[in-house]
């Protein structure tokens, strides 16, 4: 579901060429989490580890 609203939002918009997956020379907001949002979205409430907001790290708990 969350690659889904990524992914074919980004092609409904036309900006699949800009948006919806991670690639080199796209733009990209970027969660990184503890866990599998797809088996357990709970993890996105609180296992969120590092956001990455238009390419810059603004939060990091894997830096020691």
């Amino acid at each position: 579901m969350i690659r889904w609203a990524a992914k074919d939002g980004a092609e409904a918009m036309c900006l699949g060429d800009e948006l919806g997956t991670i690639a080199k020379g796209k733009l990209a907001d970027l969660l990184v989490v503890d866990g599998d949002p797809s088996a357990d979205i709970g993890v996105l409430r609180t296992g969120i580890q590092v956001v990455m907001k238009d390419g810059a790290i603004v939060r990091d708990r894997l830096a020691g």
